[in-house]
């Protein structure tokens, strides 16, 4: 439970960001919102008698939807909502959508915010995909970003990425609406670990949307912006240490590096991460080094490798979809390690392929009766739209080779 001096510190937090949206124009009151939907007529009898708006890849915008939208009987009932027409397919894109949590300025009970769920639709208006609301991702949204949303926005977002290619490029349409199942509900952005703790939002039949296409080299490179801002350029000749062991970056000069690491409970973790944001796809290796609980000092070598590999496939089969995982053992440093070879996609990544491995051991320094340092190797790529045939990148196959136990402190 939180304590009443972090529940205060939320609170003067959304107070602020109420009263800087109070100074700066509000968004209209939540009871008035709720009541006006429910009476509003609906604007067309089936859905090719929407009107959609016309949008090409690299173009963006910011859309309310309000009272002055055309509302529309939906699978999940009554809905103010916002329709685009997708352009004429040539190459693969990304669609980017998010919706922003708003300040009604009567204080922080009363932020809302448009839970979507997305449409797609053929060319005859047939319905190919419905995209539900328990799809999207909460996520914060920086003061930047909100201030060219909307003056009423909160540094709270909730959206997906779509992704047109050649194996849907049928989709001719979309639409955003909400679920009438979910409104008099709450949007939860929870942060367990901040001491901003969570966001709650009322879920509301307005809001703010915006809306970007990308390419995929478009989309890459807005996040490599991003990378660049908070990774360091790689040295080739040098190893990065951590908790017990040391390797070499991936040997291709895109990649980034950041550590990491952190000490909790007075219990250090390793991590240091590798990532390159390529043309289309993404890079990334990381090492991490940690210790298993006291609870678990009885395990053998064996038992312990066992138990990890159980839940390393257990987050891969939670995290990802369509997952297809071969197991093995594998010599490191002439300790015997397990080793999980997995393909899926990702769909918080718009449910794009990726290929990639995980290498656990045992650190060879850990004697029986004392905590296990476990030793987690591993990488991935994550293919670009229509880069399947692609192979999986050298510097990543072989980047476990370049590991090194290294004397525990």
């Amino acid at each position: 439970m939180w304590s009443s001096a972090t529940s205060r510190s939320r609170a003067k937090r959304v107070i602020g960001i109420s009263l800087l949206s109070a100074l700066l124009g509000c968004a209209p009151a939540y009871q008035e919102m709720v009541i006006a939907h429910k009476s509003v007529d609906v604007c067309c009898g089936s859905l090719s008698e929407i009107s959609y708006q016309i949008v090409e890849v690299g173009e963006s915008g910011s859309y309310k939807i309000d009272a002055k939208s055309p509302a529309f009987v939906f699978k999940g009932g009554k809905s103010y909502f916002k329709a685009f027409e997708l352009p004429l397919y040539q190459v693969p894109y990304h669609i980017s959508i998010n919706s922003y949590g708003l300040d009604d300025g009567s204080g922080p009970k009363n932020l809302y915010i448009f839970h979507p769920e997305i449409i797609t639709l053929d060319k005859g208006f047939n319905v190919v995909r419905r995209i539900p609301a328990e799809r999207m991702q909460v996520s914060d949204a920086s003061l930047g970003e909100t201030a060219k949303i909307s003056m009423s926005a909160v540094q709270v977002r909730i959206g997906i990425q779509l992704s047109i290619a050649k194996h849907n490029r049928n989709e001719k349409y979309f639409i955003i609406a909400t679920s009438g199942k979910r409104l008099g509900g709450d949007t939860v952005f929870s942060r367990p670990f901040s001491y901003m703790g969570n966001v709650v939002m009322k879920n509301a039949p307005t809001g703010v949307v915006h809306v970007e296409l990308l390419s995929p080299v478009q989309r890459n490179a807005l996040l490599r912006k991003k990378w660049i801002s908070v990774y360091e350029s790689i040295d080739s000749g040098r190893h990065y240490h951590g908790k017990g062991v040391a390797v070499a970056a991936p040997q291709n000069s895109n990649y980034r590096f950041k550590n990491r690491s952190y000490v909790k409970y007075g219990t250090p973790t390793t991590d240091l991460d590798f990532i390159s944001y390529m043309d289309s796809g993404v890079g990334r290796a990381f090492v991490k080094a940690y210790y298993l609980g006291t609870a678990y000092r009885d395990l053998s070598a064996e038992q312990t490798l066992a138990f990890v590999q159980e839940l390393a496939e257990k987050s891969h089969r939670k995290t990802l979809e369509k997952v297809a995982i071969r197991s093995s053992t594998i010599d490191i440093s002439e300790n015997v390690c397990h080793r999980i070879d997995f393909s899926a996609v990702d769909p918080k990544q718009s449910a794009l392929p990726t290929k990639g491995y995980d290498i656990l051991c045992v650190h060879p320094a850990w004697q029986e009766g004392s905590r296990p340092l476990v030793v987690r190797v591993g990488a991935n790529y994550l293919y670009g739209l229509d880069e399947d045939s692609v192979p999986f990148p050298n510097e990543l196959k072989n980047f476990y080779q370049t590991v090194k136990f290294t004397p525990i402190d």
